[in-house]
């Protein structure tokens, strides 16, 4: 799953995330992060993941 947002502009660019991740029994998951500005405004990522 990839989930990308963007927003280009002066104002403060804010996300609040919420996943939640349901694995079998004996199923094994790696979640990876990677955060990317798409220029010098301020920002504020705030993320919960659930298992």
């Amino acid at each position: 799953m990839h989930i990308t947002s963007g927003l280009a502009g002066d104002a403060l660019n804010t996300a609040h995330y919420r996943h939640h991740l349901a694995l079998e029994s004996g199923a094994e998951a790696t979640i990876v992060e990677h955060y990317l500005s798409l220029n010098e405004q301020p920002h504020f990522h705030r993320r919960a993941i659930d298992q």
